[in-house]
């Protein structure tokens, strides 16, 4: 059963609960469509929304909540429903949105549908107001390892990506690591907990050398050996 779970401040976050609690000023039908469509209708300060383990997307399928509002600054989505739904349908919010700055994708599962990691590759691209990104959980063949690649190559305003706890094959690793040759934007690279190993750090130092705009790099808990490090060190 969908519910509200927690309204602080400007941060609104909804969730599925298998209870509900009821009083007398919680009688409304609290679908996510009227749910979310009541928040965006009357807001002026909220800068959060978080959707947490929900059975789809359905709630912004519209796309116009987001497109139009003038408020939110972050998007948090965190399951693994309806990858491909909801990909197409944040893309169509967001393409014209110019507030929101930080989108969160975890474990969308969204690269094993195809077209997924190209919807949202569009939507970097268009999208100017978007800084970070967070895709963790998520993964990645050669071809979105390609797409994410142009990405880097092309956008010039996302400032933070973080692929934690993600599937990332050696062959999309190294396609990544091309996109960041050319990449004048980018300032953090959240690597952490992906398997990434020495080949990955040889592809990753290729990409590196003529990049100037990298200044942090996470590489936490990975296969990355004594070679790795000293590849990394040069």
């Amino acid at each position: 059963m969908f519910r509200k779970r927690a309204t602080i401040g400007e941060k609104i976050h909804l969730t599925d609960s298998s209870t509900t609690t009821t009083s007398s000023d919680e009688s409304e039908d609290f679908s996510r469509r009227a749910i979310i469509s009541k928040l965006f209708k009357n807001n002026v300060i909220m800068i959060c929304l978080t959707l947490i383990d929900n059975d789809d997307f359905s709630g912004l399928s519209t796309a116009k909540e987001l497109e139009n509002n003038t408020t939110l600054k972050y998007v948090h989505l965190d399951c693994e429903w309806s990858a491909m739904s909801c990909a197409k349908n944040l893309k169509n919010a967001l393409m014209n949105n110019t507030t929101v700055e930080h989108v969160s994708l975890v474990g969308l599962f969204l690269f094993m549908n195809d077209g997924g990691i190209e919807t949202i590759s569009d939507l970097l691209l268009f999208n100017k107001t978007i800084t970070a990104i967070n895709l963790s959980g998520n993964c990645f063949n050669e071809e979105d390892g390609k797409k994410l690649g142009q990405v880097l190559e092309l956008n010039t305003t996302l400032k933070t990506l973080t692929l934690c706890h993600c599937t990332i094959s050696s062959q999309a690793f190294a396609e990544v690591s091309l996109g960041l040759r050319c990449n004048t934007a980018l300032k953090v690279l959240h690597l952490g907990y992906s398997k990434i190993d020495d080949v990955c750090v040889t592809s990753l130092c290729n990409g590196l050398k003529k990049n100037a705009s990298l200044e942090n790099l996470y590489l936490n808990d990975n296969c990355i050996s004594d070679f790795g490090v000293e590849e990394l060190s040069k």
